[in-house]
């Protein structure tokens, strides 16, 4: 497709495409929880991530894995195969097969406390 020979055509649609743009930013900000910069979030996660595998066979080793994770200002979630939960979301642990085990990853500098006190659900 050929550029409007016309200028101020050409200046409307590359303000239009820098609006669109901006807005579709923003909905994934909003919705999906993304960052404007998915390149850092990205070199962000790799670089601060811990992971380990636990076993949640029992619902009151749920409750007491859920009590643990709430506390904590990090983000953690919780694999299954290929099923993604936040770690802090009892309803959502609850749709994993707990039969199986489960990986913890937290994205966090400093999460060494965080698990020591996972460890007692390790594996």
């Amino acid at each position: 497709m050929r550029p409007p020979e016309n200028p101020s055509l050409l200046q409307y649609y590359i303000i239009k495409e820098k609006i669109v743009k901006e807005i579709f930013r923003k909905y994934l900000d909003f919705i999906c929880g993304f960052r404007y910069n998915m390149c850092d979030e990205i070199i962000w996660r790799a670089t601060y991530m811990k992971s380990m595998t636990i076993s949640l066979e029992m619902a009151q080793r749920v409750k007491e894995f859920v009590a643990i994770t709430q506390n904590c200002d990090c983000e953690i979630l919780l694999k299954s195969g290929k099923y993604v939960v936040d770690a802090k979301s009892i309803l959502g642990i609850f749709s994993l097969d707990l039969s199986q085990p489960l990986t913890v990853e937290i994205y966090s500098d400093n999460c060494e406390d965080i698990i020591s006190k996972l460890s007692k659900f390790a594996k």
